[in-house]
C-alpha cells in the first residue's frame, strides 16, 4: 500500500511536520471558515483535488478529542485511575486501562480535556484570526469576494 519516491527528496508537508512523529493534522474547522474567502476557496479546491487522488484508499471513521499529553507522575492519581490507569507496587509500573504494563520513565497519558475552540454552529462562528496577504502565487478569483 505505501509508496516511496527515493529520487524526490523535497516533501514540502514532510518539513512542514517537522520532527514530530505525528500522522495527521487536524484543522479546526471553526478556524478554516474564520479564514478569508479566497483562502478558503483555495483550501477547498486543494482539499478536492485530495480526495480525487485518495479515492482508492481505504476509508475510515475518525475520533478526534483534545487533551494534553502528560508524564503519569504529573498528574494526580485520582485523574490517572478515573483514566483508566493504575500504578503498581511501588509506582515503578504504571498499567495501562487494556492490561499492559508501561514503564512510566518512558510513557505518557493522555489526559482529555474540552475542545478550547467553539463549536462551528452550521457555518456561523468565526474566531478572531490575524489578517493575512493573498500570496503573489494564488491567482484571484474572476469571482466577487
Amino acid at each position: 500500500m505505501t509508496q516511496s519516491d527515493p529520487i524526490n527528496t523535497d516533501s514540502p508537508v514532510h518539513e512542514h511536520f517537522e520532527l514530530s512523529y505525528a500522522s495527521y493534522k487536524v484543522l479546526p474547522r471553526t478556524v478554516l471558515q474564520s479564514m478569508p474567502v479566497w483562502w478558503q476557496r483555495a483550501f477547498v479546491d486543494l482539499m478536492d483535488l485530495l480526495d480525487e487522488a485518495g479515492t482508492d484508499l481505504p476509508a475510515t471513521d475518525y475520533f478526534v478529542q483534545a487533551g494534553d499529553w502528560k508524564s503519569p507522575d504529573a498528574m494526580a492519581p485520582d485523574r490517572l485511575r478515573r483514566l483508566g490507569y493504575r500504578w503498581g507496587p511501588g509506582k515503578t509500573v504504571l498499567y495501562a486501562a487494556d492490561g499492559h504494563d508501561l514503564d512510566p520513565s518512558r510513557t505518557c497519558a493522555f489526559d482529555p480535556r474540552p475542545d478550547p475552540l467553539p463549536h462551528y454552529q452550521r457555518g456561523r462562528t468565526r474566531v478572531p484570526l490575524r489578517e493575512i496577504q493573498r500570496p503573489a502565487w494564488l491567482p484571484a478569483q474572476p469571482e466577487a469576494e
